[in-house]
């Protein structure tokens, strides 16, 4: 299911893992967003206590959707025709806008109370959504998980499933990616382990040795959590940041051989699928690279993900695809990097 989580990110987590993160980062993120909310309500001459209207609106459109069990945003809004209100930004600036994340109905969200079901309407590029109460569509409410507990489960889930994280990231680094404040997470980790080139943290179930993966070929996506969840990145990025990485430090899609990273990768108008490699992987990790790309080019079936362009990440991407000459994967050359017009 999709949740609001560490970082302001919506991210996709198994329905038991919501209480976790829910508690652990959500919870407080809903608190701020609210009062951003409210203010822009009131600023906005929509009412003059925001609160209140906001709370009146939350309530009827959670009882829409109960009513309905799922529907899509059109259909409450009928109900509801509140949920219309643009919400403005900026009254009496010159710099000024609309709020996109204040529909009440997104506010419930983060406070836990209703969530945007199943798949979207159209293909899957489509931002229509149907909604649901939470407690109905999940069964359970996910938002009575104690804030410490919820943290330091979220950490040692986040430390188990990546083995060692070095510092700074885990202690709060400047990414803002880590799960606890600072003070908490050192209250409740074990202490950093000193093995390594700089200390890292170790939850101690993952102190036993591991086996050695065989070699993988992926491609990920632009700001991918597993290439922006550590400050330290010299050890699986190499000197790719300034080729993979716009000026905000976000990172574009990215291609990795045998986990580190590798290349990038980037869509043309026609949706191809197309790589550009920087390191000497050879033959064996080429032809896997290919194969991976193919994969993703057939599941993409040569559609464009149009609706998050305007992220920073996107740019990224955008910006390695004309910066780089890109080799696209039906040409299966036999060295990467070779100049293709599009």
């Amino acid at each position: 299911m999709r949740i609001l989580g560490m970082r302001r990110t919506l991210f996709v987590v198994p329905s038991e893992l919501a209480p976790i993160v829910h508690g652990a980062s959500t919870r407080a993120l809903a608190v701020a967003e609210r009062k951003r909310v409210v203010r822009f309500i009131e600023d906005g001459g929509i009412s003059a206590d925001g609160a209140k209207w906001l709370s009146a609106v939350e309530k009827r459109t959670l009882a829409a959707l109960d009513g309905r069990g799922e529907a899509n945003g059109g259909r409450v809004a009928r109900r509801v025709p509140e949920l219309g209100e643009q919400l403005r930004m900026g009254v009496g600036k010159e710099v000024g806008g609309h709020l996109q994340h204040g529909d009440p109905r997104l506010v419930a969200a983060r406070d836990g109370r209703a969530h945007r079901a199943g798949s979207p309407r159209g293909s899957w590029l489509s931002t229509q959504y149907r909604w649901a109460a939470m407690e109905r569509w999940l069964g359970r409410r996910i938002d009575g998980e104690p804030t410490e507990s919820a943290q330091v489960e979220l950490t040692r889930r986040w430390l188990a499933r990546s083995l060692r994280a070095p510092w700074p990231t885990c202690g709060g680094g400047r990414d803002g990616r880590h799960v606890t404040p600072r003070g908490r997470w050192r209250r409740s980790t074990p202490s950093p382990s000193t093995s390594m080139a700089r200390p890292g943290w170790y939850w101690p179930v993952t102190n036993e040795p591991v086996s050695s993966p065989r070699p993988w070929a992926a491609l990920l996506p632009a700001l991918d959590p597993t290439v922006m969840g550590w400050t330290g990145r010299d050890w699986y990025l190499g000197e790719h940041k300034a080729a993979l990485f716009d000026r905000s430090g976000n990172a574009g899609p990215t291609v990795w051989w045998d986990g580190r990273i590798v290349g990038g990768w980037g869509q043309r108008a026609t949706g191809e699928v197309v790589v550009r490699v920087l390191d000497d992987i050879g033959s064996a990790g080429t032809l896997a690279v290919e194969a991976a790309a193919a994969r993703l080019d057939t599941q993409l079936a040569r559609t464009r993900d149009a609706s998050v362009s305007h992220t920073s990440g996107a740019r990224a991407g955008r910006l390695l695809a004309s910066r780089m000459p890109a080799t696209p994967i039906a040409s299966r050359p036999r060295m990467f990097g070779s100049t293709v017009e599009g």
